[in-house]
C-alpha cells in the first residue's frame, strides 16, 4: 500500500506526533509501522469482521 493510502485510512488512529513510516498488506491483513508503535489489522476469513491490534515499541524492547 502507498503511504498516502495508509495515511488516508489510518490517520484517525494516530496521536499528534505519530508518523507512519512503513506499511504493507499481506493478502487480507495490513501491517503499519509508525515511529511509536506497530498496528496490524486482521480480517477474518469466516466472519466479515476486522480486528485492530497495536503494540507500542517500548513493549517490544528486549529485556536483559
Amino acid at each position: 500500500m502507498s503511504k498516502e493510502d495508509l495515511v488516508y485510512k489510518y490517520s484517525k488512529l494516530l496521536i499528534n506526533s505519530e508518523v507512519i513510516e512503513l506499511g504493507f498488506k499481506l493478502i487480507r491483513d495490513t501491517f503499519i509501522f509508525t515511529n511509536k508503535m506497530v498496528l496490524n489489522e486482521l480480517q477474518s476469513v469466516k466472519l466479515n469482521k476486522n480486528q485492530l491490534h497495536t503494540k507500542v515499541f517500548q513493549d517490544l524492547a528486549l529485556k536483559p
